[in-house]
């Protein structure tokens, strides 16, 4: 934790952050002997002289601003049970920009040819523990001493990915990235100098949590991580917070600011009004519950984006459904198949008509969505299977939901914590299923 009183937090380091002006705040002094008060480093010294938490936000402001960056109408502030974000100290019209970073203060993924093959986050994660070991005597040290200690994330939590055992298939896709940091930690061999496989993957959870990617000017894509601008949280699409509602479609968008990129500089900017005191998000995208977990260690409330995964793809159908109604695939299965084939390909011709062409092949899992909708290749080839059958389909699509929904409540049974992302998510997946269900009303 960054400071155990929550409140002091609020009222001494808020003020401090009342960021950015034009004129850079009052430097900090280097206590004598610090190694970099001679070249004048002293929003480095701070990190290793045993500085407050006040007077590391102070530093890094300064550092920020002393190197280009402006703004106004905002402090970092303890705001819920995720930590730190940004609120705003003053009423802010939309359309206002609130701060302006050049992209030369990130720690960019700098591609090197002893890392070729190595993915980008590894390559990041391997920059951020380099700064890091270089102390105060790294560039960044004001931006690094600001940096969390850990991120609750199912890559590096063994508990939270544990308890992902009720849900197979974020666990998959958590255990593939975890071999691929691994493989990445052996790739890198020396360059890590000494650094273990948990403290690596620590560190590309980071990276994953905080990273900016974009392009422009004809330049390939940059990654980077951005102090101040990567202190504000998620705010986006939110459906209902009544599970005696659908979560589809939203009701709300929770996000009040945008990010933009131009000529070198990041701007945040007001995209409606904030009076002061409230906190300013943008939308890490709009996207499934399972991304968010995964790489940013929370789950969003009420996500109408979010989705639960009932088959790998089709094949997989099949397969299940062969072992549902043994009786039925008993004779003709080569038909059955045909038939369900044609049934999907139907329905994506459909939907490649639709321009939705590079979904699909990026996409193959049959997916519930929020709101009691489901992927229209599974009604239908379900729909096939049982020769348009439309009820008999929808009791074998109650059976998958059902199938797929009692891991998801059992794993919730004894959870009492206040703020705990996996319950939250878990319960989430659940909700999904059960709309379902009752819009199946078999």
């Amino acid at each position: 934790m960054l400071v155990s009183n929550n409140i002091r937090f609020f009222q001494v380091v808020a003020p401090a952050l009342r960021m950015l002006h034009s004129a850079a705040p009052t430097p900090l002094a280097c206590p004598p002997g610090c190694p970099r008060r001679a070249r004048r480093r002293r929003c480095a010294a701070v990190t290793a002289c045993g500085a407050s938490l006040e007077e590391r936000v102070g530093a890094l402001v300064s550092w920020c601003v002393e190197r280009g960056a402006e703004g106004s109408g905002l402090a970092v502030s303890d705001v819920g049970p995720r930590g730190r974000g940004v609120v705003a100290t003053r009423d802010i019209a939309p359309g206002e920009v609130l701060l302006s970073l050049p992209l030369s203060l990130g720690l960019a993924d700098d591609w090197a040819p002893s890392q070729r093959g190595v993915p980008w986050h590894a390559r990041l994660a391997l920059r951020v523990l380099r700064e890091q070991h270089l102390g105060v005597a790294s560039e960044f040290a004001p931006y690094l001493a600001l940096l969390p200690d850990a991120i609750a994330s199912p890559l590096v939590d063994d508990t939270m990915w544990l308890r992902l055992r009720a849900y197979a298939p974020l666990l998959a896709e958590c255990d593939t990235l975890r071999s691929e940091i691994a493989d990445a930690h052996a790739a890198l061999g020396e360059q890590l100098a000494g650094v273990s496989v948990s403290q690596f993957a620590a560190a590309v959870a980071l990276v994953h949590s905080r990273a900016y990617g974009f392009s422009g000017n004809g330049q390939a894509y940059l990654r980077v991580l951005l102090p101040l601008c990567d202190m504000l949280n998620h705010g986006g699409d939110e459906g209902q917070d009544s599970e005696e509602a659908p979560c589809w479609p939203p009701v709300r968008d929770a996000g009040n600011c945008r990010w933009d990129v131009d000529e070198g500089m990041m701007y945040v900017s007001a995209t409606e009004a904030l009076s002061a005191g409230d906190e300013a998000l943008f939308s890490y995208r709009e996207q499934s519950s399972d991304h968010f977990l995964l790489y940013y260690g929370f789950c969003p409330p009420a996500n109408p984006h979010d989705d639960v995964v009932l088959f790998a793809d089709l094949p997989a159908l099949l397969r299940w459904h062969a072992d549902l109604c043994p009786s039925l695939w008993a004779g003709d299965a080569v038909a059955l198949r045909a038939a369900a084939r044609a049934a999907v390909q139907a329905v994506e011709a459909d939907v490649a008509a639709g321009g939705e062409r590079a979904l699909l092949a990026s996409e193959p899992r049959i997916k519930a969505l929020g709101g009691g909708r489901v992927d229209g290749r599974l009604l239908a080839a379900l729909a096939a299977i049982r020769g348009g059958d439309a009820v008999a389909a929808s009791r074998d699509l109650a059976a998958r939901c059902r199938e797929v929904l009692t891991p998801l409540e059992q794993a919730d049974v004894g959870v009492t914590e206040a703020y705990d992302p996996v319950r939250d998510y878990l319960r989430h997946k659940a909700r999904i299923l059960r709309e379902t269900l009752a819009t199946l009303n078999v």
